[in-house]
């Protein structure tokens, strides 16, 4: 091959020696440059240098995700899908984001076929295929390029208002929007729900409900407080700040001030507390100066109201008080005692006053009271009833099936209909034409929504209607006749038992028993209810076992027709009460109501409660004995309650500081 006499000189053209600088006529920038090879170095670039460094980059980001994954795990939502859905932006934005999206997604694909299609889409396909698919994807690329670029724009338009800076970003971008650690970052709109600031009170418990002035929070405490050694506290927050506000928020305090129960109250620039020694304060809304303060009694739990230019305030031993306000004090212009029916004693008060019709309404002790003057006519006839939701307008947005919680009778029907509501929540009626379907629950339902549970079948489920593309559901459980029982050998707990989530089935020598753990929160008591508060006279029966830690014991027992059988652990007895908070039935009967009884950790015992309900009054009886001995005849407590609960539910009631265990549990009919 005789090589060509101008390849040196070609070669010196296109690398721009100096020898071979051109001249030519025309004037400009670069109008001697015959050959640019300005393209061909970035060619050599991408080739040689770039494609290399991608490579590693998007594998090494690949690995590092895969990693994350393999230490973090999947993050969960702590609990649960609720089911729900939320629409929380409007069509036109939705559709601007996944037109971004999409976008996106085709870009990337066709911008990595033509970097790395090279090496990975030629030697699969070979030349010829590789040529178009190369191709197709410039033209695509160069076509949607220009819209993506648009549509980035627009989406900017839409979401930046709510993406700007603001304080407590930086925790959010310290913590990866939430993917590290295990707690979650607050983001604002864009993760509603979440916490959007925090205030550091107090040390222990706020039992306070706060007060919102436009944007200003009222909150007060009387335990210790985080940041001085006193007690107590009145504070008004900046309610407009974000993250952890506990000293950017503050606008003002009132230390020592100890108002552990009753909420304030805000009028005309003024708040008013009552502390826990029952006396009433007045401080500027806006400074938290203190104007003025009076005594209302001795102990302050209430809240105080304010109606017709006064304030009404209860007190807890039995006194209502009415303040008259003025510009410099107050002035106290009537008080009422409430005693109880005996006369003894004053009737305690928890509960604030209610004004309405010229009347004081008040809750006590001892009943219900109304308070004004006996010879005045009532006014309340002819009130306007309040408003309603305005009627809905436009296409049905949300659906919901009423009744939307039913206990029901095995055997019998339950009507349910279908009420939709606008995207404003406004009703639209009941709707006709949904389809009904059933899920967890045997039974029949018809096209008009006409439910029969099915007969002589414990049970609970759903009932879901469906119409136009949208969808709501009703709870249900059913119960069939007498008698029931359950072993927890399926491993799983009654679905139709109500309550007692702390209760969970678990192992035991070979098989499942109901086991109830102590509460994280150190809330040991709870209950499960069994079936409708509407049965009577019936027998509940069941095994229990209790555990015992150093001094630690438990109470375990049985719920019938509203009485509980109590067999209590530290106390070594029984126990028949028909409400807890008032032990009624220990007052009135020491001796019958409460027996000495001594039994054991970690052994099986029966507990049978029965309640038989009589023309004069209902007889509660219960008896206790070590399983699988032979069942005493004997009664081993036996109370009668003149007051006569004639009906409700059976149930399990367990107070577990340590582990408690139930199994072979019945409800039988009396005989």
């Amino acid at each position: 091959m005789v090589p060509n006499p101008a390849t040196d000189l070609w070669r010196a053209v296109r690398q721009r020696e100096a020898p071979a600088v051109g001249s030519t006529q025309a004037r400009g920038v670069e109008t001697g440059v015959l050959i640019d090879s300005s393209g061909e170095e970035f060619r050599n670039y991408r080739r040689d240098d770039f494609i290399g460094v991608a490579a590693m980059f998007l594998g090494g980001v690949t690995a590092a995700i895969l990693l994350f994954y393999i230490l973090r795990g999947k993050i969960r939502i702590p609990g649960g899908k609720s089911g729900k859905r939320i629409k929380r932006f409007a069509d036109f934005q939705r559709t601007a984001h996944w037109f971004t999206a999409i976008l996106f997604i085709f870009l990337a694909l066709t911008g990595l076929t033509l970097l790395f299609g090279r090496f990975v889409v030629l030697p699969v396909f070979g030349p010829e295929a590789f040529a178009v698919i190369a191709s197709a994807c410039k033209e695509g690329h160069n076509l949607f390029g220009p819209l993506f670029l648009v549509s980035v724009i627009l989406l900017f338009v839409l979401f930046a208002a709510k993406n700007l800076p603001v304080h407590g970003d930086l925790k959010w971008l310290t913590t990866g929007g939430g993917i590290i650690g295990k707690s979650h970052a607050p983001a604002g709109f864009f993760n509603t729900g979440e916490k959007i600031w925090e205030f550091q009170l107090s040390k222990r418990g706020v039992n306070v409900t706060p007060v919102v002035v436009g944007t200003t929070v009222y909150i007060a405490h009387s335990e210790e407080n985080v940041d001085t050694p006193t007690m107590g506290r009145v504070v008004a927050i900046d309610a407009t700040g974000s993250g952890d506000i506990t000293s950017s928020g503050e606008i003002w305090r009132a230390d020592a001030v100890g108002i552990g129960f009753s909420s304030p109250l805000h009028h005309d620039g003024v708040l008013y507390v009552v502390d826990n020694s029952s006396n009433l304060l007045a401080l500027d809304a806006a400074t938290g100066a203190e104007l003025w303060q009076t005594n209302v009694g001795t102990v302050g739990k209430s809240s105080p109201v304010f109606a017709d230019g006064k304030i009404y305030y209860t007190e807890v031993n039995g006194r209502v008080y009415i303040v008259l306000l003025g510009p410099d004090g107050a002035e106290i212009v009537d008080t009422t005692e409430i005693l109880m029916p005996d006369g003894e004693r004053h009737a305690e008060i928890y509960g604030s006053p209610a004004i309405a019709y010229g009347r004081i309404y008040v809750s006590t002790e001892a009943g219900v009271f109304g308070i004004g003057d006996p010879s005045a006519s009532y006014s309340g006839e002819g009130l306007p009833l309040a408003s309603t939701a305005a009627d809905g307008s436009g296409e049905p947005a949300w659906l919901q099936v009423v009744p939307t919680e039913v206990i029901a009778v095995a055997g019998e029907n339950v009507q349910f209909e279908v009420r939709a509501f606008d995207a404003n929540g406004n009703p639209l009626g009941a709707q006709e034409g949904a389809s009904w379907m059933l899920e967890g629950v045997s039974g029949t339902i018809d096209g008009d929504g006409a439910f029969r549970a099915a007969e002589d079948v414990n049970q609970a489920g759903k009932v879901i209607a469906e119409l136009g593309g949208l969808s709501a559901t009703a709870r249900v459980r059913s119960f069939g006749s007498l008698p029931w029982s359950t072993n927890f050998e399926s491993g799983a707990k009654p679905a139709e038992w109500m309550g007692g989530g702390r209760y969970q089935p678990a192992e035991m020598d070979g098989g499942f028993v109901l086991r109830k753990q102590p509460s994280p929160s150190g809330l040991h008591r709870h209950v499960i209810f069994m079936g409708p508060d509407s049965m009577t006279g019936y027998t509940v029966q069941a095994d229990l076992m209790g555990t015992r830690e150093r001094r630690r014991r438990p109470d375990l027992g049985l719920i019938n027709g509203s009485y509980t059988l109590d067999l209590q652990g530290n106390y070594q007895r029984l126990e028949v009460r028909a409400w807890a908070s008032e032990l009624r039935l220990t007052k009135q009967f020491p001796e019958a109501a409460r027996v000495p009884f001594e039994w054991n950790e970690d052994t099986w015992y029966t507990m049978k409660l029965r309640v038989d309900v009589e023309t004069d009054g209902t007889l509660v009886r219960g008896k206790v004995w070590e399983r699988g001995t032979a069942e005493p005849d004997e009664w081993t407590i036996s109370v009668k309650d003149p007051l006569r609960n004639s009906n409700g539910a059976p149930g399990i009631y367990g107070y577990a500081p340590v582990d408690i265990f139930y199994d072979n549990v019945s409800v039988t009919e009396n005989q």
